[in-house]
């Protein structure tokens, strides 16, 4: 079993992280440029989160997005990366789940504006908007994830307690 802060951890940021895109997706619904122009303050302002907002608020305009840096995702189950455009984070019916159990990487990480002005340069905005499910939801979303996920093969019970912790407790 995931230690208990290291699951408070994980809780927290990707819920920060689903709300983040959900608050961005809709200001650039209302006004294009706004979402935009929130994550280029962001990443102004040296805000790592911009790197993961990135990966889930772009998608390929025509081969897929670079990672920051030169890395290897070590995915849940076995997964591809070829299957995880969106790595470290996996979308299952709307909502983003880290699929990481780590990483391995090389080479200089790049700061947050450069990344973000790649991918307004090569990507295009994401405007399918994720959903803000509440807790059963959520849980739902996780389970049939950890069953029909991307994986080579199935789910260790780690690896499902590592989706599973990503849920809000209340």
């Amino acid at each position: 079993m995931i230690e208990d802060v290291a699951i408070a951890s994980v809780r927290e940021h990707i819920a920060e992280t689903r709300a983040q895109c959900t608050r961005l997706q809709d200001l650039e619904a209302r006004q294009a440029g706004t979402g935009v122009a929130e994550l280029r303050r962001m990443a102004e302002a040296d805000d790592e989160t911009v790197f993961d907002l990135c990966r889930l608020l772009f998608r390929p305009r025509d081969q897929p997005l670079r990672d920051r840096w030169s890395v290897a995702w070590m995915l849940l189950g076995g997964a591809e990366n070829t299957a995880c455009p969106h790595s470290p984070f996996y979308v299952f019916q709307g909502v983003p789940f880290n699929i990481t159990l780590g990483l391995e990487h090389m080479g200089l990480v790049e700061p947050a504006g450069h990344y973000l002005s790649y991918c307004l340069e090569d990507g295009v905005w994401n405007d399918e908007p994720y959903q803000n499910l509440g807790r059963d939801q959520l849980l739902a979303a996780a389970s049939g994830l950890a069953d029909h996920g991307p994986w080579s093969r199935p789910l260790r019970l780690y690896e499902r307690d590592w989706l599973m912790a990503q849920v809000p407790l209340i």
